[in-house]
């Protein structure tokens, strides 16, 4: 039940804050709720031109407002508004496509290892352009992990 609800949580704070992001040419890559004595809210976003401090630092000045509607943070929260990293480990499959350009890292089920260019998904199939300038396709389903590098 638990997780029901912190998943509701994130999609509430998605949700009022999408549109806001989207017009600012941020990319939401994740959501974290943690429960304390007042709610962390921590967002990982990304934008292909700038994700300095300083530039996160404006984003989170102008998102805390939006955020303060929302009836379960009314008693109070805190908000993080960070980079998702040089190394993230891709979670959701939305970020192949976020971080199109970017060097990624590709493991497959059987092991091999693959680095290259990020092109995108594309009809379940991930593609990357190695340091040859060979084009690769993987199935989703055959991929045990994604990460950035660098």
């Amino acid at each position: 039940m638990v997780e029901k609800e912190k998943k509701e949580k994130i999609i509430e704070v998605e949700n009022k804050i999408k549109n806001f992001l989207q017009n600012e040419e941020f990319y939401l890559v994740e959501t974290q709720i943690q429960e304390r004595t007042e709610y962390l809210v921590t967002l990982f976003i990304y934008n292909k031109k700038d994700t300095s401090v300083e530039s996160l630092g404006k984003i989170n000045k102008k998102i805390y407002p939006l955020l303060e509607d929302i009836p379960f943070l009314a008693r109070g929260f805190s908000l993080e508004v960070s980079s998702p990293g040089i190394f993230r480990k891709i979670k959701f499959f939305d970020e192949f496509n976020i971080f199109e350009g970017r060097e990624i890292k590709i493991t497959k089920e059987d092991g091999t290892t693959f680095s290259g260019i990020l092109e995108g998904l594309k009809d379940k199939l991930v593609y990357i352009i190695d340091k040859n300038k060979n084009t690769h396709s993987f199935n989703l389903n055959e991929i045990k992990s994604a990460s950035l590098n660098g």
